[in-house]
């Protein structure tokens, strides 16, 4: 409590000495916001283009947000604010069929800044000409990526990183989609891959939504992973601390489930085999058919129950097609039909 109090201390203290800095430089009331952000290291917005042909867009940006647009145009425009004697841009068209776009900015130690900057400011746009089928590799340090489209696009490899922040697809119609940020979460919803899917977070939540796919591999140490409406193949799911929710699904290979803290939840999920596990956390189960499943159940502090009936901490049959294979430390076993 005392090192709290001590924060909130140094948080009041420092909005007074602003608040008579503000008051003597002669602060219009009206123009408040203007005074707490950078609005003016920014320079006005920017625009590049190219009129190549171009097959693959590459980004690497170090503090900005990304979003891709399609748009009826016959070539490649970007929009960005660069940040005054700070930014080093990079537009590079001349790998064949390869548009590069690079973003530093320099770093100063010992600088201390209390404003911040407007999400307008941060945001990099890329429109895409709409019948083009490109490539993507993106990646921010911090800030997110969107691919949010209002119908399905056609794209080839998808490759999307965040350091800090968060990635969003919407109707992406991908080759493969390979997802990773360290601290935010990965959100995808109406979304196809030919191939395999990839997400994976740190720090954050993995959302699938009216999704198919074939190999999903989708991990996350401190976050849930929720699955509602997906299909693929082999689903293999691996949580440090949070839970697992899949409702709705079907795969026609395998389903893999671990979490080290957290609770399981399956509800009507298709599948030719299931192995699940929990160190720590519950796993509840509920299938209109539970007839063509052959349970090998364990846990070591809890009980199992079946239909509402007490199997104890060990459960096995011989009959089914379907291994349902449950592994469980320290929690309870639920399965319902």
């Amino acid at each position: 409590m005392k090192g709290l109090s001590k924060i909130l201390g140094i948080i009041i203290l420092v909005g007074l000495v602003m608040s008579v800095v503000a008051f003597f430089t002669g602060l219009d009331p009206m123009n408040l916001r203007a005074f707490f952000t950078d609005e003016d290291a920014f320079s006005e917005m920017l625009t590049e283009t190219t009129d190549k042909q171009i097959t693959s867009l590459e980004m690497e940006l170090q503090t900005r947000d990304i979003t891709v647009h399609y748009v009826e145009e016959s070539q490649i425009r970007v929009t960005y604010y660069a940040k005054i004697d700070k930014d080093t841009w990079t537009f590079d068209d001349s790998v064949d069929g390869v548009y590069s776009i690079i973003q530093k900015e320099k770093y100063e130690w010992f600088s201390f800044n209390f404003k911040f900057t407007p999400s307008e400011l941060r945001q990099v746009n890329v429109y895409i000409p709409s019948d083009w089928i490109l490539a993507y590799d993106l990646s921010t340090n911090t800030g997110s990526i969107k691919l949010q489209f209002e119908s399905e696009k056609m794209t080839d490899t998808v490759t999307l990183h965040s350091d800090t922040g968060s990635i969003y697809l919407n109707y992406v119609h991908a080759e493969t989609l390979d997802l990773q940020t360290d601290t935010g979460s990965v959100i995808i919803r109406d979304t196809i891959s030919e191939s395999w899917i990839k997400a994976d977070s740190d720090t954050g939540g993995v959302v699938l939504t009216d999704v198919d796919g074939t190999d999903m591999t989708l991990t996350t140490n401190t976050g849930s992973v929720t699955l509602t409406n997906v299909s693929g193949n082999v689903l293999d799911c691996d949580v440090d601390t949070g839970r697992i929710s899949i409702t709705d699904s079907t795969f026609t290979s395998t389903v893999t489930l671990k979490t080290d803290t957290g609770d399981v939840t399956i509800n009507e999920v298709v599948g030719t085999s299931f192995d699940i596990k929990s160190s720590t956390g519950d796993v509840r189960v509920t299938m209109s058919d539970t007839s063509s499943l052959r349970y090998d159940l364990e846990t070591d502090t809890g009980n199992i129950k079946i239909d509402g009936q007490d199997q104890g901490d060990r459960h096995s049959t011989s009959s089914g097609t379907i291994m349902f294979k449950v592994d469980v430390n320290t929690g309870n076993i639920r399965i319902n039909s």
